[in-house]
């Protein structure tokens, strides 16, 4: 549970108390790690498995609330583009492209370039 207590940021007594608090809720129980008997793992119980599902639907629902639903098509074409390059593949969680430019050429620059092309008004494309 070491791996673990890392990955959500808890100290590794931390995330012990938080597995207690969450075995005594019946959302999780303990299983001996096989390769290292000291070791154990946590593993989602049926009931915890529902939760977890329903916080999902409720956290994207609130995530397109308060984000996604406030980008415009090109936008939110462009946010999927990042979402790629940064995982490598098209990544969950972030919007279908719904739009924008038909042969795929980013707007964005390349890692660590600037780019020439702005939305300014007034086509003035200097950088202040």
């Amino acid at each position: 549970m070491g791996g673990l207590a890392e990955a959500v940021g808890l100290s590794p007594s931390g995330l012990t108390r938080a597995i207690e608090r969450l075995e005594r809720r019946g959302l999780v129980h303990r299983v001996a790690c096989q390769e290292d008997r000291r070791g154990a793992m946590a593993e989602l119980t049926v009931e915890g498995t529902a939760l977890l599902q329903a916080a999902d639907v409720t956290h994207a629902a609130t995530l397109h609330r308060l984000l996604l639903d406030r980008l415009s098509a090109a936008e939110s074409a462009q946010i999927s583009r990042v979402c790629q390059r940064l995982f490598g593949q098209e990544a969950t969680g972030c919007p279908a492209p719904t739009g924008g430019e038909e042969d795929g050429e980013s707007t964005l620059p390349a890692r660590g370039g600037r780019t020439d092309r702005h939305d300014e008004p007034d086509g003035d494309n200097r950088h202040t």
